[in-house]
């Protein structure tokens, strides 16, 4: 004897069926959903600022590039979006890519130099807040203006951020007067840790070396361990560190005699070449030529190679970023949207 329901429960699965095609063709052909699939990261975006001496300075830029090598400036070298909260000046751009396909985070010093003195404790509008701006597609941009510091700081510089996988939360990580009445007192790394970029916990100090300031640091993440970058205040110069946990002040240092021949560095930026054992680091020459690109194909050697300047190229005027790799996809939005 048949079932009577045989035919009306076949035409459900048939049914549920042809939603389920259809709800994976829309997300397969969403460009956003496709370059979430495996699209490689084989461009390369840089975020940067200006010095006062250019127009529009002390705001966000974007460059880009398809080697790692050679940076189209977009929007015709002016900045892409300004800052509308706190002091509108912008300084030490930072960008990440946030975690779980959540979009791009940006973080930077909220506060500009005065260009009467070049002195960096005249920094005006000084504050403890940073800039927060976050996006799902590098086009949009939110910004929020985030008190990070004690309330006493005065200046908070140059804040970068990387997920901790061990705690499952980002380590937010800046620089700033040990003691927050003297602005001019030593500087220390600090750090909090946060989930969202809005609430975060309490600062602690982070790295604080006897008989110097240290400023700018900058961590890359490498199969098991952080390399961390990070600017001596005191002799002007940049040196590397390792760690296997970011959460540990056991760091050992990796001793460069190449970096120890740079002086009067900053802002130092490390991103890895697509489909190449090789890394290139960015230190910014502030006193003079701008920025100094150098390789490496061990990050544990601590032996940097010089770059010529004819084979790679940033943009006039560029200071203190970060470069991230992008897809191919991204960098068409990004040269479409900004061009």
């Amino acid at each position: 004897m048949k079932n009577k329901h045989q035919p009306y429960r076949l035409y459900l699965m048939l049914a549920g069926l042809l939603v389920i095609l259809i709800g994976l063709s829309i997300y397969a052909f969403n460009p956003y959903h496709q370059q979430r699939i495996s699209k490689p990261r084989d461009h390369y975006l840089f975020v940067y600022f200006t010095m006062p001496k250019y127009p529009n300075n002390e705001q966000i830029h974007f460059a880009v590039s398809t080697d790692g090598y050679h940076f189209n400036p977009l929007h015709h070298n002016q900045p892409v979006f300004f800052a509308k909260k706190g002091y509108p000046a912008v300084r030490d751009p930072f960008i990440m890519r946030a975690q779980n396909h959540k979009g791009f985070y940006i973080l930077a010093t909220a506060g500009g130099w005065q260009q009467e003195s070049g002195d960096p404790t005249t920094i005006a509008q000084p504050n403890p807040n940073i800039h927060v701006w976050h996006s799902q597609n590098l086009t949009d941009w939110h910004e929020s203006l985030v008190p990070i510091a004690d309330q006493q700081t005065k200046f908070v510089w140059a804040p970068e951020a990387i997920y901790d996988r061990q705690h499952h939360k980002y380590l937010v990580y800046w620089s700033q007067p040990i003691n927050a009445k003297l602005p001019q007192s030593k500087f220390a790394i600090y750090a909090a840790q946060t989930k969202d970029f809005k609430h975060f916990t309490k600062p602690r100090v982070y790295l604080n070396q006897k008989n110097q300031s240290q400023i700018d640091m900058t961590i890359f993440s490498s199969g098991t361990n952080y390399y961390q970058f990070t600017k001596n205040e005191t002799t002007k110069q940049v040196f590397e560190t390792r760690l296997t946990q970011l959460i540990n002040k056991k760091r050992q240092a990796i001793p460069s005699h190449r970096l120890v021949q740079e002086k009067n560095v900053e802002g130092p930026t490390v991103y890895k070449l697509y489909h190449q054992h090789k890394w290139l680091l960015l230190l910014d020459h502030y006193d003079q030529k701008g920025y100094q690109a150098f390789s490496t194909s061990n990050l544990n050697s601590g032996q940097f190679t010089p770059i010529h300047s004819k084979s790679y190229h940033l943009p006039i005027g560029a200071r203190h970023g970060t470069v991230i790799p992008i897809t191919k996809i991204e960098y068409q939005r990004l040269w479409k949207h900004y061009q």
